[in-house]
């Protein structure tokens, strides 16, 4: 299930748009790309006081995701889990950074949220290493690969 995805362009043209998305997203935080501030800084912020107050440990997940993720989203290899883990950081994201905020200053992380839940039930799509996975465990047909059971439809 971990793997399986189907052969469907518009999950491919989803994912990648949503890894390049991503990678935008982490790339200020982690790389310092695009204006952002950068891992020192990004640390810094994520584990002072006066900043989110998160433990070393939940920060150091956080960067590890918003780095990691774009380029298992990008190859297509275990989509539905890098979105599991997108989910749950969008999830406690707004259930702590956001809360209270207006729904304007809340549409991307809903946005992240409503996109990675698209992909937790799509799978990666055609033109994936989940696609790739997924056929070696089919079982073969002694029908030929287009048959269904007995006759060919």
């Amino acid at each position: 299930m971990l793997f399986n995805t189907q052969g469907a362009l518009a999950s491919t043209v989803l994912r990648l748009a949503f890894a390049a998305l991503y990678f935008f997203h982490g790339g200020q935080k982690f790389l310092g790309l695009f204006g952002g501030s950068g891992l020192q800084k990004t640390w810094e912020t994520m584990t002072s006081p006066e900043g989110m107050a998160m433990s070393a440990t939940t920060a150091g997940l956080v960067l590890l995701c918003e780095a990691l993720i774009p380029f298992f989203l990008f190859l297509g290899f275990a989509v539905r889990l890098a979105s599991l883990g997108i989910i749950v950081h969008m999830t406690a994201m707004l259930a702590t950074l956001y809360n209270g905020l207006e729904f304007a200053e809340k549409e991307f992380p809903i946005f992240m949220l409503v996109t990675a839940f698209a992909l937790l039930l799509s799978g990666a799509g055609s033109f994936s290493l989940d696609r790739k996975i997924s056929r070696l465990f089919e079982p073969s047909s002694s029908y030929g690969r287009y048959s269904r059971g007995r006759y060919w439809s």
